[in-house]
């Protein structure tokens, strides 16, 4: 019994970081929409933010790739859970990072224009 309560909560808990992880993704993609729909001489100043947004994007995808690998490759489900935790919370603490800077140095960029 108590191990059928343990995989529920460890399932709560995937739903709630990929939720996250949508959120993350939403917003980064939302920022780098933005940032590149802008005119001509914004743009220039606002390259280094949207190419920051688009690596924090590219964590994101490496981050499911990687989770994917984990889940197949290693056999003991707890050990994998907790590998997949691991790297899933450091690939998005980058990736909120990344794209903090990111819309950062766009702001940054968009005041020094005016």
């Amino acid at each position: 019994m108590k191990d059928v309560k343990n995989r529920a909560s460890a399932q709560r808990q995937q739903l709630v970081y990929g939720g996250i992880r949508t959120a993350l993704i939403g917003y980064g993609i939302a920022a780098f929409t933005l940032l590149s729909a802008r005119s001509d001489s914004v743009a220039d100043s606002a390259n280094s933010g949207s190419s920051l947004v688009l690596w924090g994007l590219a964590v994101q995808v490496a981050l499911m790739l990687g989770r994917f690998v984990i889940k197949h490759r290693i056999p003991n489900a707890a050990d994998a859970a907790r590998y997949s935790l691991v790297v899933e919370l450091l690939g998005d603490g980058v990736s909120v990072l990344l794209f903090a800077i990111g819309t950062f140095a766009a702001i940054a960029g968009t005041l020094g224009n005016l």
